[in-house]
């Protein structure tokens, strides 16, 4: 979907999906044989491997065979495990040491090519000014894009404007997603660095499948 050393923002009310868009993503990885960090602030971790069962991809095979790698960060634990599978916790109230703890995620699961999903950004402001999170970003997109890609999410609605827009120019790609108000889903592409796009809004749904295996699909008229 997006270009080797890359760095993606998804900017979106609260009720448009981006958790269950970030599980779709790493699952659509997982299903590739590429090596995943999963960074998790705002759900739980057993919440995010259901994700990404529905979307045909098994969590517990990959973490158990070292391509994945899910940091929680919404309560926060003890050291990196090996590569064994397990949870990893980190403290969002320290910015370097989270830094850290992704680089280890990246060594975990055995480095380039890697994809880093980080949902989401959101809580980092209960802890830091925007500036300083802006830092954060700038420093953990060049870490993840010397060896693969990074897509990270953020709330407008619960944060400000003025909080958001520093993170804008420092992405490589943004992706804008809302819900209007008959609840529908809506997503563009608010611009693309290499690309010429036009920042359409397009409607997406998270269905379940029809087939007998179950699960859920992304439906996107891209």
């Amino acid at each position: 979907m997006f270009p080797d050393n890359y760095s993606i923002l998804v900017v979106g009310d609260p009720s448009a999906g981006m958790f269950e868009f970030c599980c779709y993503l790493g699952a659509t990885y997982l299903r590739s044989d590429e090596n995943l960090v999963f960074v998790e602030a705002d759900s739980s971790p057993a919440k995010v491997r259901q994700q990404i069962r529905d979307f045909h991809a098994d969590p517990m095979k990959h973490e158990a065979d070292g391509s994945f790698v899910l940091l929680d960060c919404s309560s926060p634990r003890s050291d990196l495990p090996a590569r064994n599978g397990s949870v990893a916790g980190c403290d969002i109230s320290d910015l370097e040491g989270l830094l850290e703890r992704v680089n280890e995620g990246i060594e975990a699961v055995g480095g380039s090519p890697v994809r880093v999903l980080f949902n989401s950004l959101t809580p980092l402001y209960m802890y830091h000014d925007p500036e300083d999170v802006a830092g954060f970003f700038t420093e953990l997109s060049a870490n993840v894009k010397l060896t693969g890609i990074l897509t990270c999410t953020i709330h407008h609605k619960i944060l400000g404007t003025e909080q958001i827009e520093p993170l804008v120019p420092l992405a490589d790609s943004v992706m804008d997603m809302m819900v209007d108000e008959h609840y529908k889903r809506f997503v563009r592409i608010r611009h693309m660095r290499g690309a010429n796009v036009a920042p359409k809004w397009v409607p997406f749904e998270f269905i379940r499948s029809e087939e007998p295996s179950g699960g859920t699909l992304l439906s996107w008229d891209r």
